[in-house]
Order: structure tokens, then sequence, then C-alpha cells
């Protein structure tokens, strides 16, 4: 495969770039604080100073591109209320059958502190304490929103940050469609210098790399590869690995960039600490402030560290 050549590229620039500790990446902005994927997430997950942050996108069933995790709408938004009788609801509530104004009407906010506690919310997280009035107050207020796509692109040139765009691909005859959408928007935005796109899919990791020369890609896996450089870089022409922390395996040097999900443990001699020492090059995380403080207060250097090249097996 011929060599990619990217043109200034900040995300893999910020990589690359000499460190004591690894980039921190606000998962689905600041998840711990807000709910997660929303322009309030993101714009949390700056104020606490992570480097970047990474968002979920689909399609709509009219073609636009979302910003949402789930391929159902039911955990992060009151689409079984707003559309109770509806016979969506018993077919699962799927993005790809809601058109993006039925979406764009729903609260994607008030789930974060409902009682008893969703997955990832604040009581899941057990951050409902640091909620401060004004966040619950706007959280529940029914104003939050699931975001267009090209409105947190916007979003982050404002802010002059970094994201890392996940494509899901729920179905193989969405893939084509939902890359050349994704990558168009990031043309028109203008910000393809500051995106790192990425898949579990290899086929979309592939057909990004090759559509999109400005644009760094990424492989995200949930198992261990063999041969990772060879794999990643050479057969899907992608420039960063990002493996689960199971996936990741043994302490070894692995040829391309590496960003680690996700990553929580912020205890003394915990996760967060003994990935730093490898080094990885970047650390996903639901509370980037806290890894944000752990780096720049508590954990010592990285060439410190490394002389004791910790394992990570174990407890993983």
């Amino acid at each position: 495969m011929v060599a990619k050549v990217h043109y200034e590229n900040r995300f893999l620039a910020k990589i690359r770039s000499p460190g004591s500790f690894p980039m921190v990446i606000a998962h689905r902005g600041d998840s711990f604080h807000a709910p997660e994927n929303t322009a309030e997430a993101i714009a949390l997950g700056h104020a606490k100073g992570a480097d970047a942050c990474e968002i979920d996108v689909q399609l709509t069933r009219d073609g636009a591109v979302i910003v949402i995790h789930d391929e159902s709408l039911l955990r992060t938004t009151n689409v079984a209320t707003v559309f109770a009788t509806d016979p969506r609801i018993n077919a699962g509530c799927f993005v790809r059958d809601f058109d993006l104004r039925e979406i764009q009407s729903l609260d994607a906010g008030s789930w974060f502190l409902d009682d008893p506690p969703p997955y990832r919310s604040a009581g899941y997280f057990g951050t409902t304490h640091r909620i401060t009035t004004e966040q619950a107050r706007r959280y529940c207020s029914g104003m939050v929103r699931v975001p267009r796509f090209v409105d947190v692109l916007n979003l982050v040139v404002d802010l002059d940050w970094l994201i890392n765009v996940e494509i899901k691909v729920v179905r193989a005859d969405q893939r084509d469609c939902l890359i050349d959408l994704v990558l168009n928007q990031i043309m028109l935005c203008e910000v393809s210098d500051r995106v790192l796109v990425s898949s579990f899919d290899k086929s979309t990791v592939q057909k990004a790399s090759e559509r999109h020369l400005s644009v760094a890609v990424g492989l995200l896996t949930q198992d261990a590869i063999p041969d990772v450089a060879r794999h990643v870089r050479d057969h899907l022409g992608a420039d960063v690995y990002h493996p689960s922390v199971e996936a990741l395996g043994a302490p070894r040097e692995l040829g391309v960039p590496v960003l680690v999900y996700t990553v929580n443990d912020l205890s003394s001699g915990g996760i967060a600490e003994r990935l730093a020492a490898w080094p990885v090059d970047g650390l996903f995380t639901d509370d980037p402030e806290a890894m944000v403080a752990r780096f720049r207060m508590k954990i010592e250097p990285r060439a410190q560290l490394q002389r004791a090249r910790p394992s990570l097996d174990g407890s993983l």
C-alpha cells in the first residue's frame, strides 16, 4: 500500500509530540459530569483540560449524521415517552428508524440524573454530588439534544480542539454512505487537520484511509491482534491502534501509536499509571478532569516510571 501523506494533521502531531504523559481524550466528552455525546459533555471535557474528545456517529433514517453511541435511542433519550404509542418502540427504537427532526425533538439530558441510575449516568459513575445546581438544571430542562455531527465539528473549531470520530457501522448497507457523509462534512467544516476517524469495522477503516489522505485514521479492537504494525498500518492504511485495555496485552513495542480505551482507574499503581509507564500515546477516559489532574500532580514523569516497566497482566 502507498504510504499516506498527511498535511499537518494536528491530532497525529499531538500524539507524536514529545511529552511526559499520554494524551487525555474525553470519552464521549466528560461522561462523568454530563450526558455523553452531547454538546454539554464535549464543552465540559475541553474546560476540564483534555487534549481531545471522542464521539460516535450514526445515520438517521433520512440520512443525517448524528452524534450518539447506542444503536437504540432508549438509554439516552426519552423516546419511550414521546413515541409511547409508536410501533417503533417495540421494534427497538433504532436510530436508523427515526428521522433527524424526530430525534432532535427528544430530551437527551434528563436520563443522566434519573433515579434509579441508568448505565453511564451520574448515579452509575457515583458523581451526582459533583454536578452543580446549574448543570443539573440544564440537564433536566428538556433542552439537551442529540447533536448533529456538523454542529459538533463547528463546536470543536470554536474551542480550537481535537476530535476522534468513531464511525458506528450498525448495518453494512449504510457503510459507504456514512463514510462519505462523515468525510464530506469534515471537509466542508475545514477540520480535516484536527480529526482522527476510527472504527471497529475494518472495511470502514480501510475505506476512510483511501478516500481522505489528510484525515488520520485509527483501528478500534476489543481483541488482541498479531503483528499490529503490519495489520494496522500496512494492510489497512491506518495511522493509530485503539485497543481496549484487555486487548493490549504485555508491554511491547507495537510500531504504531497506541490510544487505549477506556481508562477510569486513576488509583496509585492503577491502570492509568501503568499505561503511562509503558508508555502508550493516549488514554480515553470518562473522567478527563481527574485524569489530567493525576498526570499533572501525582504521576511521576514517564522517564522515571519506565525504569520498572510494570506488567499490565492480571488486573486489567
